[in-house]
């Protein structure tokens, strides 16, 4: 009896992992594709906030997807590397919570440098030269893990298909109704 519960539990489980992985590839959908202009800036605090948000309400259990543990190892690892905390090129200064904005979005303005400035600066006083590199490396960097995460997201999402059983949606069902 233990292990059909345990067994009930791990497919809620993918059941509820699979939506929420769903909603962030619609979600980054949405996006459409990233702005090669002034847009970006704009663009990419949309996209630090999905990714953020997600950061700070998700987890990914790699096992309960076995047929692309891959490509959930990938996502991890873009949503770290593009949400909160990181140190790349493009990161944000902010606390699990928090909204991203133009204030707390920053660009690594000088190469091999810890230069960094807000997208807000960038966009009202930085010259043009400055506004220049900075949409570059914004597109570079959004743009890439933007497409990187739609594609990890589409594979998971096509090759984990959501069990369709009658007592498995019963206890997702009730799962649901006490989550509420």
């Amino acid at each position: 009896m233990k292990f059909i519960k345990k067994q009930i539990n791990n497919t809620v489980n993918k059941i509820e992992l699979l939506n929420t992985l769903e909603k962030l590839l619609s979600d980054l959908e949405k996006m459409g594709p990233v702005p090669n202009n002034i847009a970006v800036y704009d663009y990419a605090v949309r996209f630090f906030n999905i990714i953020s948000t997600f950061q700070d309400t998700h987890s990914i259990n790699p096992k309960l997807i076995n047929d692309t543990q891959v490509d959930a190892q990938r996502i991890m690892k873009y949503i770290n590397a593009a949400g909160r905390y990181s140190q790349n090129s493009v990161c944000t200064r902010t606390k699990a919570g928090d909204i991203i904005t133009p204030n707390n979005l920053y660009i690594r303005v000088k190469e091999n440098a810890i230069a960094y400035k807000s997208v807000a600066f960038i966009k009202d006083h930085a010259d043009s030269r400055t506004k220049s590199n900075a949409s570059k490396t914004l597109f570079t960097f959004v743009n890439t893990y933007h497409k990187s995460m739609i594609e990890s997201l589409r594979r998971i999402v096509r090759f984990n298909k959501k069990p369709d059983n009658f007592i498995i949606r019963r206890a997702y069902e009730k799962r649901r109704q006490f989550e509420m």
